[in-house]
């Protein structure tokens, strides 16, 4: 039973892509010398995410009555036990910490030195986003003024006393809260026509360019706002358009070939950018998403990677600060080839109990939803 379900829905085939995302992502914040382009996989996977929301809008959830909120259902329901987990687990570990050794509270450390100084309706709203992952991305545009307590807008995080962010539990999901507002719009967006995207695109470029000259191109409006990000989410949207456009007119031998060549191309780029956007590399990529999907969607491997992907990428989050305090209270001072392969190894021992226990399960009660709705 459980095979006729994956099969009837579950799209394993895009799994490779985002783990061609998450991958160095994870490695730069480990430390790994030569993937500086961490910032553009991020970007990366936003424009794969694009192209697998209108791949997964165009084939499981047709328009008709319901099909939104199954949609945003489903993706909440994908995205959120994991992380609630995680989130649970880091959260006991810092208090763990914080209760035997005081000055060592880890990401938790925020909570604990600035409790009493908190207004309610921070404490409620910074409470309200790390476990909600909504609004997560906002915290990059505010700060806790240290006088009253309150949260207040900032243009420069990294110029207050005491930014909202530095509250994240786990500081990366931030990324999962420009997924969300996108998968917000999306239904809207996907089924437009390739003008109204190229327009919407060109729209998005304009704030960008806005906010750097305003803001000087400075974290967060250089990554982090969503207005300026939703173009590349587009680029996705309209990779996939063009798949389903364009016939292919090689065989499929050749267009694998094709696509290993553009993958191989993507990953040492992304493996040696030193630059926060390259939005020629963004714009190829999604050019060749079409024949690296062709290309990677039948390898075992490559799915297997895939699948543990996101939780990996929540993992290595809560992992890299306990795995870095642990290293130094006892006292190892271990080489950064050393102390990333750890990292890496423990993060993919949590994604598989991760993945096996909590996401297969799940996975099957969303493509149960879907094929009773099709019903």
């Amino acid at each position: 039973a459980t095979t006729v379900i994956r099969a009837a829905g579950y799209r394993a085939d895009i799994d490779g892509l985002r783990a061609l995302a998450v991958i160095p992502v994870c490695l730069f914040h480990a430390g790994v010398r030569g993937f500086g382009g961490g910032f553009v996989g991020v970007d990366v996977f936003f424009v794969i995410s694009g192209f697998y929301m209108a791949l997964v809008l165009h084939t499981k959830y047709p328009p008709g009555p319901g099909s939104y909120w199954l949609f945003i259902s489903n993706r909440l329901i994908r995205l959120w036990p994991v992380y609630a987990l995680v989130l649970a687990m880091a959260a006991g570990v810092y208090w763990w910490a914080w209760s035997a050794h005081a000055e060592k509270a880890g990401l938790f450390s925020s909570w604990v030195e600035h409790w009493d100084k908190l207004a309610l309706s921070s404490k409620v709203m910074l409470g309200a986003a790390n476990l909600c992952l909504m609004g997560q991305d906002w915290l990059l545009f505010t700060a806790v003024d240290p006088q009253t307590g309150l949260l207040h807008l900032t243009a420069d995080f990294t110029k207050e006393p005491l930014p909202a962010h530095v509250f994240l539990i786990l500081p990366p999901s931030w990324s999962l809260g420009v997924e969300l507002t996108f998968y917000l719009v999306a239904p809207f967006l996907v089924r437009r026509s390739v003008r109204f995207l190229v327009g919407l695109v060109a729209a998005s470029f304009l704030v960008r360019f806005a906010t750097y000259a305003v803001f000087h191109h400075h974290d967060p409006w250089s990554y982090r706002f969503f207005p300026s990000e939703l173009a590349f989410f587009l680029f996705g949207v309209l990779a996939h358009r063009l798949s389903m456009a364009m016939p292919l007119p090689l065989d499929e031998a050749r267009r694998k070939r094709i696509g290993m060549g553009a993958l191989v191309v993507v990953l040492l780029l992304l493996g040696t950018l030193r630059i926060s956007k390259d939005y020629t590399v963004l714009a190829a990529f999604a050019l060749c998403l079409p024949f690296i999907f062709e290309a990677t969607k039948s390898n075992p491997l490559d799915r297997a990677i895939g699948e543990l992907s996101y939780s990996v990428y929540l993992g290595h989050a809560f992992l890299a600060p306990v795995l870095l305090a642990g290293c130094k209270g006892l006292g190892w001072l271990l080489p950064p080839v050393v102390f990333s392969a750890l990292l890496v190894v423990s993060s993919l021992v949590l994604a598989v109990g991760l993945h096996y226990g909590v996401e297969r399960p799940i996975d099957e009660l969303r493509q149960r939803r879907v094929a009773q709705a099709a019903l």
